[in-house]
């Protein structure tokens, strides 16, 4: 793996596990009515399709639903 490749692969790692505490923050908030996540469930979807076509361990990271649909 080039050191460009790699360096994106650690990127996109660390947006993943970024985006896993902010879901785990809206859905906080959103059980005391503050927050309606909206597009939330389908960007980290896409976010996810991205770790797994890099093969990133996404074990850690909560599963996700789109409720608004």
């Amino acid at each position: 793996m080039t050191e460009a490749a790699t360096s994106i692969r650690h990127h996109i790692k660390g947006l993943v596990h970024a985006q896993s505490e902010l879901i785990q923050m809206l859905d906080h908030l959103d059980q005391h009515g503050k927050v309606l996540r909206g597009k939330g469930g389908r960007v980290a979807e896409s976010l996810r399709e991205i770790a797994a076509d890099l093969d990133l361990d996404m074990a850690a990271a909560p599963a996700v639903t789109d409720e608004s649909t």
